[in-house]
């Protein structure tokens, strides 16, 4: 008894090292899963936004930069049939906005753009021309820049992770088309891949416990003369 009583007593201090070391282990893996996992996620996002993004001048004719340069060069019946348009690929893309702005002035307006349910239910929809104050240092820089520029931001309409592409009329006017992804959908897969993750790894170590407890008990149920039960 005074044998068995010592061997638990050594037993339990390295179950309880062992398990704290895998637990680490989980929490370690699970980290370094969510970095790897969300380097991957956000580069097949950024991918899918530059493309749509590069698709969005096509919706609407070849010059039609060339004559948006006020707030009465688009008469309404056109920019909403450029917006039913943008919507429609916002709908079959999963995508949160699609757009294409100019700066003038100082100013970044709007040229066209998809609009939500919400948008039309609120009266919050960005019709030709509408002025966007929100824009971030990164809606500038586009206008300068010959390569896709992303950025992550929260307007009105919410958080997103964004493409801003510059294009230029046939009649040399810059323009930016940009899309929107909705940042909740990105954090609520990267969540549930780290949940999926550390759930398998207590299970497992609730598994290597219980293994461990049922041969512990085994050794215990030994007689003292058996020989398998000096082996460890």
């Amino acid at each position: 008894m005074a044998l068995s009583i010592q061997q638990n007593r050594i037993h339990a201090p390295r179950l309880l090292l062992a398990v704290v070391i895998y637990f680490l282990g989980v929490v370690l893996s699970a980290t370094a899963i969510y970095v790897i996992s969300r380097h991957e996620y956000m580069s097949g996002i950024d991918a899918r936004l530059v493309a749509v993004a590069n698709n969005l001048p096509k919706i609407l004719p070849t010059d039609f930069h060339d004559g948006a340069i006020s707030a009465d060069s688009i008469r309404r019946t056109e920019d909403q049939m450029n917006m039913d348009k943008m919507s429609r690929h916002v709908a079959t893309g999963g995508f949160a906005y699609l757009y294409i702005y100019v700066i003038q002035h100082g100013t970044v307006y709007f040229t066209s753009s998809s609009y939500a349910a919400d948008d039309l239910k609120y009266n919050n929809v960005s019709y030709y021309w509408t002025d966007y104050p929100e824009g971030t240092p990164v809606f500038w820089t586009a206008m300068q820049s010959g390569k896709p520029l992303f950025d992550t931001y929260t307007d009105r309409w919410g958080t997103f992770r964004s493409v801003l592409v510059r294009f230029q009329s046939p009649q040399g006017n810059y323009y930016v088309a940009a899309a929107d992804i909705n940042i909740s959908i990105i954090k609520d897969s990267l969540r549930w891949t780290v949940f999926v993750v550390f759930i398998v790894g207590l299970l497992m170590l609730g598994l290597t416990v219980r293994s461990n407890s049922s041969k512990s008990s085994e050794l215990k149920s030994r007689p003292r003369n058996c020989p398998y039960a000096l082996v460890a």
